[in-house]
């Protein structure tokens, strides 16, 4: 939950809907969000999804545990077979390849470097030699996959 203005409440999360057809069961997702306006709930869903966002369990150098909702992940850096976890404003250091990672990560992330992947939905930007990130954080782009990394932002381009 996160505190807009002293009236104002947002709440976003994923909800399931499961149906039947025939006899196989179907089940649907929904990103949405409620909004308290003057007191009042009102409900926005925001598009459809085949699967829920992804919840990754990382266990830090330090030990610690975290669980990333893919949603927040900004992207992945790899220093040797450390990897850093850029989200939000902090960043967790594991162990692990970016090769291993890149197979359980959803469609929303790409490799745009040899160590480096990125959140589709999290770039502000692409230029000719790199991506800037919704942290403001630029990562690099080798000039020969260029066009290939752009072609998949092709939202941005």
């Amino acid at each position: 939950m996160r505190r807009f203005h002293a009236s104002n409440i947002v709440v976003t999360g994923v909800y399931r809907v499961d149906s039947r057809e025939g006899c196989e069961l179907k089940r649907s997702y929904f990103e949405y969000t409620i909004v308290m306006v003057e007191g009042l709930a009102v409900f926005v869903q925001l598009n459809e999804k085949i699967t829920p966002p992804k919840v990754h369990r990382v266990v830090a150098v330090n030990e610690a545990v975290y669980n990333f909702d893919e949603t927040a992940l900004i992207y992945m850096e790899s220093l040797k077979d450390h990897i850093i976890w850029h989200y939000g404003d902090e960043s967790v250091e594991s162990i692990d390849t970016l090769k291993r990672l890149e197979q359980k990560l959803s469609e929303d992330f790409i490799r745009v470097h040899r160590s480096y992947i990125v959140n589709k939905r999290k770039v502000s930007s692409i230029q000719r030699c790199s991506v800037t990130m919704a942290n403001g954080d630029n990562i690099p782009i080798p000039y020969k996959k260029y066009v290939e990394v752009r072609e998949k932002l092709q939202f941005l381009a």
